[in-house]
C-alpha cells in the first residue's frame, strides 16, 4: 500500500464543473474517528492523503487534525483548491506533518467559483513556501484547462518574479513536459483531465452493494482493465465508509466501515478480495471500475 487517503470532510462551497455533486452530504469527520483512521492506517501506510472530496483547508481546526497525524508519524499531503489558504497561519501548512501541499488551481480558475482574490491567496502563500521550501509544492491543473487558462498562468510567472522573455518558452516546456520546477520543491503539474463516473446501473448496484460478500461473478462483464485501487491505494469517506480508490467519492464499493470494523479485517472482506485479484488479472470486476475513466486518462 503506497497512500491511503482521508476525507475530513465532502465540504468545500465550491461548485466545480468537474467535481462530482452532490457535496456536503456526510459532513465532518470529528476528531475521534479521525484519530482511529490514522491508527488505523499507519499499521498499513504512513504516507496519508488528506483527499476525496471536500477542501481540509475549509476546516477552522484543521490544525487539531495536523497535530494528531503528526503525533502518530503520519506523512501527509495535503490537497487543496487555494480557496481557503488564508483562513491557516502558513507555516501550519508547510511543516511536518505535511509532506506535500497540492493547490488544484482548476478549482480556484473554474468560473463557478470565480473570486477575484484567489489568485493573489494562491501567489502570496507560493511567496511564502519560496521563503522556506519546508515541503513539496505542487500547483496543479488539468491539460484541458491549459489553454483556457494561459493568461491565468501569465499571471502566476509575472508574480513569481520570472521574466516575460520566458514566459512563453515555460508554457511550451509545461504542454510537452506536463510538469515545470519553479524553485525548491516547487512545481507546477499538468494533470491529465477524466471524466468522473458518478453512477452505476441499478442492477449492477444491487449485485455489489454488500460490503461483506462480492458481486455475482455471473453477472458481471469481462471487462480488461489494470488499476492500483486497492493494492496501493484505498479511501476513507468522513463517514467511516472504506471504498477501494479515492475515485470512488460516492462510496459505490463500500467495502465496510471503519467505525465497526478494523481496517486490516476490511481488506481481507471476500468483495475486497476479489477485486484485488481481479486486478492482478487485469479483471475489473466491480461495474463502478468498468466504467471508470481515471486510469485510461492517465496513460
Amino acid at each position: 500500500m503506497k497512500k491511503i487517503y482521508i476525507e475530513l470532510s465532502d465540504i468545500c462551497a465550491l461548485s466545480c464543473q468537474f467535481c462530482p455533486a452532490p457535496k456536503s452530504k456526510r459532513g465532518i469527520m470529528d476528531l475521534q474517528l479521525f484519530e482511529h483512521c490514522i491508527n488505523e492506517a499507519i499499521k498499513i501506510c504512513k504516507n496519508i492523503a488528506l483527499h476525496i472530496l471536500g477542501d481540509p483547508c475549509k476546516l477552522e481546526n484543521l490544525s487539531q487534525y495536523l497535530s494528531i497525524a503528526k503525533a502518530k508519524g503520519a506523512h501527509i499531503d495535503l490537497v487543496t483548491s487555494g480557496m481557503y489558504l488564508h483562513k491557516h497561519h502558513y507555516h501550519t501548512l508547510i511543516s511536518k506533518p505535511i509532506k506535500q501541499i497540492s493547490i488544484s488551481l482548476e478549482a480556484g480558475f473554474d468560473r463557478n467559483n470565480y473570486h477575484t482574490n484567489y489568485l493573489q491567496r494562491v501567489v502570496d502563500f507560493a511567496l511564502y513556501h519560496r521563503a522556506n521550501p519546508l515541503c513539496f509544492l505542487n500547483l496543479r491543473i488539468q491539460d484541458s484547462g491549459i489553454l483556457q487558462q494561459e493568461r491565468q498562468l501569465q499571471d502566476i510567472f509575472s508574480a513569481f518574479c520570472i521574466a516575460e522573455s520566458n514566459i512563453t518558452d515555460l508554457m511550451a516546456e509545461l504542454r510537452q513536459q506536463g510538469r515545470i520546477r519553479l524553485w525548491e520543491r516547487a512545481f507546477l503539474v499538468v494533470k491529465r483531465h477524466f471524466e468522473w463516473t458518478l453512477s452505476i446501473d441499478s442492477s449492477d448496484s444491487n449485485n455489489s452493494d454488500n460490503s461483506n460478500g462480492s458481486s455475482d461473478p455471473k453477472n458481471n462483464h469481462k471487462i480488461h482493465k489494470k488499476c492500483y485501487g486497492i493494492s496501493e491505494q484505498i479511501g476513507i469517506l468522513s463517514n467511516g465508509i472504506v471504498v477501494p480508490c479515492c475515485i470512488d467519492a460516492m462510496g459505490i464499493i463500500n467495502l465496510g466501515n471503519i467505525k465497526t470494523q478494523n481496517l486490516e479485517s476490511i481488506l481481507s472482506s471476500p468483495r475486497a478480495v476479489r477485486i484485488r485479484e481481479g486486478f492482478k488479472h487485469n479483471l475489473a470486476i466491480e461495474p463502478l471500475c468498468q466504467q471508470c475513466q481515471y486510469y485510461i486518462a492517465m496513460q
